[in-house]
């Protein structure tokens, strides 16, 4: 009896945790926030005193199988689930802890579902990658096949939209649910949460080893820290050094480098708009030149093909010819006798 109320006593411990972890991760407030990150802490502390009390009580044997674990018993599997996802979304300095620590709950979470048999056997390959996934374990040590890797995650993937499939046509009839089917719903969200955390975990161990690889950040960042000058070597305040017993200074910086400012930001800020400024009076100036050379251009064209017309009419019309079509020219020559000149006169009479 004793046995009985304490195992009922950690599913209400449970149902608790459930309910919070729900409130927290539908919130309105962000997960990144001082205080949800605080509600997530003592979250995870809880699920893994009440893991903890689970392992003590010996409610999962280490050689059965789950067709023997009671039905009411079925959810206290998805603890682990839970802190893992605590963990992985934890934020601060310890980041690189928190990432090392959901990678190790999570491969003992997928290995205690192996250990129980609740895939299948034609199931259990899409866990093969597991062991990649320690810690400390290089990836070059066991390189997998990139093709049968891909196989195995579009097999995740399919297995998964069906158990969702599935869970939620059982939770359409949860008022009416018979002990069979609330086993298999408990099944079916153990069998989705392993499934999803593979995927998870790998994206996870990436980012946790980019995490591991970048240098350790100095209290004391300032150049004299990371840069030390050797003891001869004195640096003034004008960007000069000079040497221990001597007197002449050397520049320590180039040409190039800001050393003493000679002008503020308003001086700078003007004669910068005073530039641009400018730059807009000529660019309209060269605009203007331009619309009027084009304007220049098209006249001159005009007049070129007006020449031309007139070349034309001259090379094939003699002059005096005029315009010839339907006349009659009837000359009448006068001859008069005036000072040693003739005069001739032609006289055209249109018909």
């Amino acid at each position: 009896l004793s046995f009985n109320i304490q195992q009922m006593d950690e599913l209400e411990k449970f149902t608790e945790c459930q309910k919070t972890f729900k409130d927290i991760y539908d919130g309105d407030e962000l997960l990144f926030e001082p205080s949800v990150q605080n509600k997530m802490k003592l979250l995870r502390e809880r699920l893994m005193d009440l893991q903890l009390q689970v392992d003590v009580a010996k409610i999962f044997s280490a050689n059965e199988d789950v067709d023997d674990v009671p039905t009411d018993n079925l959810p206290l599997l998805l603890i682990l689930p839970l802190i893992c996802k605590l963990y992985e979304d934890s934020n601060g300095p310890a980041k690189i802890h928190n990432y090392e620590q959901c990678l190790l709950v999570g491969i003992q979470f997928i290995r205690h579902i192996l250990a129980l048999s609740i895939f299948h056997k034609d199931e259990e390959y899409l866990f093969d990658d597991v062991d990649d996934l320690e810690p400390y374990s290089s990836s070059a040590e066991k390189q997998s096949d990139p093709a049968e890797e891909r196989n195995r995650k579009l097999a995740r993937r399919r297995l998964a939209l069906t158990l969702k499939k599935a869970i939620a046509d059982l939770k359409s009839k949860l008022l009416t649910m018979e002990e069979e089917e609330k086993r298999l719903l408990y099944l079916d969200e153990i069998k989705l949460s392993a499934v999803e955390l593979v995927d998870s975990l790998k994206l996870l161990k990436q980012e946790w080893e980019l995490l591991k690889s970048e240098p350790p950040n100095y209290v004391n960042n300032t150049v004299k820290h990371c840069f030390p000058l050797p003891t001869m070597l004195t640096i003034h305040g004008d960007g000069t050094v000079t040497q221990k017993g001597s007197s002449m200074k050397v520049p320590l910086f180039g040409s190039g480098y800001p050393s003493i400012p000679t002008q503020t930001v308003g001086e700078w800020l003007n004669r910068r708009n005073e530039k641009e400024s400018h730059l807009n009076d000529k660019m309209e100036k060269l605009k203007v030149e331009s619309d009027t050379e084009e304007s220049d251009d098209k006249d001159s064209d005009e007049e070129l093909a007006k020449a031309r017309e007139r070349d034309e009419f001259r090379d094939w019309v003699r002059r005096g010819d005029g315009n010839t079509y339907n006349q009659v020219n009837i000359f009448w020559y006068a001859q008069t006798h005036t000072s040693e000149r003739y005069t001739c006169t032609y006289i055209s009479i249109y018909i």
